[in-house]
């Protein structure tokens, strides 16, 4: 199973000339930084530093985990949920895993440069992707296990009450930009309220 280069594993030496041929320049470490990006999306492993979640959690969406990579303790070997897809998003560090319909469901970080070499997989709560969807303009799209319903209601209501209370915090702020702020978040809090009142509206025709 193909797992991306360590690149700790390197010749020092190789480091040395590659320095040497380029004085001056990062092109060295964002050429490995990209490389380890398209090695990462390429390959049959995940990070095994997990966060907003476990391995219980993944588990739970549809992942098959293994153990961790032979000498290589960042990653471990997994095979995604049916559909599933590793995609990177023009960031040298950054890949995201995507579902079956397209939404992000996971946010990996891979700094694959030898002196600072880490990972990790960030697992998308469906409140981040509320928030990320109605902000950036795109319908949200419902299933029947994640993204039901009720629970994208609650989740919408949740952001309204968010964007209100930072609203008036910011109403009662003698900050010079107060006003700017306040304006952004009832913004935002009518933003999350029409999104709310779409998938009511969906829930309604269900019902019927």
């Amino acid at each position: 199973m193909t797992t991306p280069e360590n690149t700790t594993n390197r010749d020092p030496l190789l480091h040395f000339l590659a320095a040497r041929a380029d004085p001056g320049s990062d092109r060295y470490i964002t050429n490995m930084e990209a490389q380890g990006q398209r090695e990462f999306v390429a390959s049959e492993v995940i990070p095994t530093d997990i966060r907003g979640g476990t391995e219980e959690s993944l588990i739970g969406l549809g992942f098959t985990l293994g153990p961790a990579v032979d000498g290589d303790p960042l990653f471990q070997y997994a095979r995604l949920p049916a559909g599933w897809s590793k995609q990177s998003n023009g960031h040298g560090v950054w890949s995201d895993i995507i579902d079956e319909h397209g939404r992000k469901r996971c946010a990996v970080f891979y700094k694959a440069a030898f002196y600072d070499r880490r990972a990790s997989l960030r697992i998308i709560s469906l409140q981040s992707y509320a928030w990320s969807t109605c902000k950036d303009g795109q319908p949200l799209l419902l299933d029947g296990t994640w993204a039901t319903l009720d629970a994208l209601i609650n989740v919408l209501k949740l952001l309204e009450r968010q964007e209100a209370e930072e609203a008036r915090y910011w109403r009662l702020s003698d900050h010079a930009l107060s006003g700017e702020f306040e304006a952004q978040h009832e913004a935002d809090r009518a933003l999350f309220a029409i999104a709310r009142a779409k998938v009511e509206l969906m829930a309604d025709e269900v019902a019927q």
